[in-house]
């Protein structure tokens, strides 16, 4: 039987796994400074010679989210979208361009095989057939 902290370590694990699937710029950000804010906040009680520095590192770090959030606002605001808009998005411009995209063939247009699988793989060639 596990200990119940293990299971506690890996329910916050598999969240922040959850957390950082999102698919825009700021997802992975706001994941990992919660849980290095939660690591300063946990400090600043274990440790409260040093609980003003953790504070203060733990709020600075609640506050990236909001800020890497504007900077993509105005610099590149594609990033905030998902990553199927911007796999949509790069297609459409690709055909604005003029530039064809790859379309798959159809079956009849492939060549025969050149062995049929459901016969047994062929011998090797002997020292004295090569």
């Amino acid at each position: 039987m596990k200990p119940p902290w293990e299971r506690a370590v890996l329910g916050v694990v598999n969240q922040a796994g959850a957390i950082l699937k999102r698919d825009n710029a700021v997802a992975p950000i706001s994941a990992f400074s919660l849980i290095g804010a939660t690591v300063c906040f946990g400090a600043c009680y274990f440790i409260p010679a040093y609980g003003h520095s953790f504070v203060y590192a733990g709020l600075a770090l609640l506050m990236l989210p909001p800020i890497a959030y504007f900077i993509f606002l105005f610099r590149d605001p594609n990033r905030l979208q998902s990553e199927k808009y911007q796999i949509t998005q790069a297609r459409l411009q690709q055909v604005v361009l003029g530039k064809e995209l790859s379309r798959p063939l159809a079956a009849s247009d492939l060549p025969p095989p050149v062995s049929n699988p459901a016969l047994p793989p062929p011998e090797p060639p002997t020292e004295g057939e090569q």
